[in-house]
């Protein structure tokens, strides 16, 4: 004959039962952690940039616009001390202007072309590693009074040919460069992503046409009065302008 469980068989049943589902809800809790510890674990660090290290000339800190600029330059200049050969196209103004000029056996382009020459896009990969590298020790400086307000490139042509000609193709040429930029090996896995940023919000490319004429030694005419020289007219140029930190950003 059939007979009902007793009271006591009863009880142990729920008590397996619930030990059971204890049991579970402690090995769910296992492989969650081991799966959140392993996700930590797995997650890559954030990007830091892998430029050169440059040696930056003893300087006394500037008080002023004029004096920082001149900190600039001499970190530019730290750049030939390093590399002899990029003395020999580059040319640094009193501004901190960067300069490359078309030079017999260092032509920038070809007539009426925006591509940049081979012999020039070397020059600016030797170049842009350790620029770059001044540029974002400057602005993470936070001891600078000043901070980055804009990176121009700037492109220039000779007098040959009309205004507006000359418009297009050095407006065409300064953003073929920076096009180049974003389009090398250094920008894509070599630069931080904080400072990747940083160049596409304060970089812009200009065309000034034909209005900066050079002279020989590197002079505007339209202050000289001096004969125009046809290939250092013809150049690319890079600007840094720089402006006072606000309260905001010292914080």
């Amino acid at each position: 004959m059939f007979q009902y469980p007793q009271e006591n068989e009863e009880h142990n049943f729920w008590i397996s039962y619930a030990d059971l589902v204890t049991g579970f809800m402690i090995i769910f809790i296992v492989i969650t952690m081991i799966l959140f510890t392993n996700q930590k674990e797995e997650d890559p660090p954030p990007k830091q940039s892998t430029l050169p290290v440059i040696e930056k000339p003893k300087t006394s800190k500037p008080v002023d616009e004029k004096g920082t600029i001149g900190v600039l330059k001499e970190q530019f200049e730290a750049i030939f001390e390093q590399n002899p050969k990029l003395k020999q196209v580059i040319e640094i103004t009193d501004e901190a202007i960067i300069r490359f000029s078309a030079g017999v056996g260092n032509e920038l382009y070809k007539e009426n072309k925006y591509k940049p020459e081979k012999g020039f896009q070397g020059n600016l990969s030797k170049f842009f590693p350790h620029y770059f590298k001044v540029l974002e020790d400057f602005e993470n400086d936070s001891s600078n009074e000043y901070k980055i307000k804009e990176i121009r490139i700037e492109g220039h042509t000779n007098s040959n040919g009309s205004y507006y000609h000359n418009l297009k193709l050095s407006s065409g040429r300064a953003a073929r460069i920076q096009g180049y930029i974003l389009d090398t090996d250094l920008y894509k896995n070599k630069l931080s992503s904080n400072f990747k940023t940083f160049l596409k919000e304060k970089t812009i490319a200009i065309g000034y046409s034909k209005i900066r004429l050079l002279d020989k030694n590197g002079n505007y005419v339209s202050e000289t009065g001096l004969k125009e020289d046809e290939r250092k007219s013809k150049r690319v140029e890079f600007r840094v302008l720089i402006e006072k930190k606000d309260k905001q950003d010292e914080n």
